[in-house]
């Protein structure tokens, strides 16, 4: 995962650098504003790579080192995953979680389709009956 951030985010250093006057006299505070960029970006890094993902019998912990989101297994209505072209060359996957209340997306999981499948598996067990109760045809 830092692989793919710290691409994107040099690529947007190089993009904003073209546009910068960048003389003798200013090129201090150039390597000045790489430096405060940089550790910005690692520790935007670090933070991603504090997430994780718990899953109990009825409900699902997203863990991050500032915050943890939780909702409930019967409160998902549906689930998916999207992997992008960075995120196909680094084996990453971002999961999208859509809730009664709300959506979650969680990014570039390392593990996520071992995480994925597990929620699938979680989210099928809990909604087995729920066509059939409603007198659709299965």
């Amino acid at each position: 995962m830092p692989w793919k951030t710290l691409i994107k985010g040099t690529i947007l250093v190089a993009i904003f650098s073209i546009f910068l006057d960048i003389s003798r006299r200013t090129f201090i505070s150039y390597l000045e504003f790489l430096g405060v960029t940089y550790l910005l970006l690692a520790i935007y890094i670090w933070w991603k790579t504090t997430v994780r993902v718990i899953i109990n019998s009825d409900q699902v912990e997203v863990k991050s080192f500032l915050s943890t989101k939780r909702f409930r297994i019967s409160d998902i209505q549906d689930l998916f995953y999207n992997q992008g072209i960075l995120q196909r060359k680094f084996d990453l996957i971002s999961i999208y979680v859509i809730t009664k209340r709300g959506n979650i997306l969680i990014k570039d999981l390392r593990d996520g389709r071992h995480v994925y499948e597990a929620l699938d598996a979680a989210y099928r067990a809990n909604h087995a009956g729920d066509s059939t109760e409603q007198g659709q045809s299965v």
